[in-house]
């Protein structure tokens, strides 16, 4: 089990402000543990890999510069499959809704 998914949102901030651990590495703890559980749970019926993964060298290109980081800026979250968000599949854990995007 990767250690990472172990950390708490406190605990990974506090890695990200330090550099010892990137967005993109938090990312792929999470992954590989939604890929282990989520088969039995079915927790996260979307996943935005991709996007995540896209915002997450956003943020670190940013932080590169000036700019100071927000609070928990590249901590990978994930969004309740009862709140809408532009663009992905949002089920609302109901099959009537299995093809809802808004």
């Amino acid at each position: 089990m990767n250690e990472l998914i172990k950390l708490s949102a406190r605990e990974a901030v506090a890695r990200l402000k330090a550099g010892e651990v990137s967005p993109l590495e938090l990312i792929d703890a999470a992954l590989e543990r939604i890929e282990q559980t989520d088969p039995l749970i079915n927790a996260l019926p979307t996943l935005c890999v991709e996007r995540a993964r896209e915002n997450a060298q956003e943020i670190m290109a940013r932080t590169k510069g000036d700019e100071p980081p927000g609070y928990l800026h590249g901590l990978p979250i994930a969004i309740k499959d009862l709140t809408d968000v532009a663009g992905v599949r949002t089920t609302y854990a109901s099959p009537i809704f299995a093809d809802h995007v808004p």
